[in-house]
């Protein structure tokens, strides 16, 4: 039966490597979070017994597969989503909007006891060439939303601000799929559609 991935013994040296080149998150933390099934499963390739695992990591703000043996639940390696592209197949905006939604319901076990002074939004996108793209847009000073990121959402993220974001981003409205708004660096982050209106 196969064993879960869930325990830094599970990665092979050559994962560590590649956490520690790739990722602000540990191990550890990797494996919590294939512990907890934060992740999207994309599948194997045909006649190789590797798992393709899809998760979202708020710390980098960016998305990774996480390849393991589907026999022993080795970790085998860690790819940063463009490399998975290039040396697999592509992740469809479905795949990610999941991968984003799951993390942002996993609760964070350790959080600053400070309350974080900004809010970061980030836009999810596709570029001129289909790729997935994730760029920060703007920082607010979140002492002027007291109720969160949820107000922000509702009063400030209009229709005009997002096609503003895309405007300097160089894309087209419609590339927009998601935005992400996170309290600090390190906070949850909540994960909403562009507005339509």
């Amino acid at each position: 039966m196969p064993r879960q991935a869930g325990h830094p013994a599970h990665f092979s040296r050559h994962a560590a490597a590649r956490v520690a080149q790739r990722s602000k998150l540990s191990c550890f933390e990797i494996a919590m979070l294939v512990e907890a099934r934060a992740y999207v499963r994309l599948g194997t390739k045909p006649g190789i017994n590797r798992e393709h695992l899809l998760f979202y990591s708020p710390p980098d703000d960016a998305f990774f597969v996480l390849l393991r043996d589907a026999i022993d639940g080795t970790v085998v390696t860690v790819l940063p989503l463009e490399y998975h592209e290039r040396l697999a197949w592509a992740v469809g905006a479905a795949e990610l909007t999941s991968a984003m939604t799951l993390a942002a319901q996993r609760s964070s076990a350790a959080e600053s006891k400070a309350a974080p002074a900004v809010i970061r939004i980030s836009v999810h996108y596709l570029d001129a060439a289909g790729k997935q793209k994730t760029t920060q847009v703007e920082k607010l000073d979140a002492a002027r939303w007291p109720q969160g990121l949820t107000q922000v959402v509702k009063t400030y993220l209009t229709r005009a601000e997002v096609a503003d974001y895309a405007r300097r981003l160089g894309v087209p409205y419609g590339a927009i799929y998601g935005l992400s708004l996170r309290l600090g660096k390190h906070g949850t982050p909540l994960v909403v559609d562009p507005p339509c209106a």
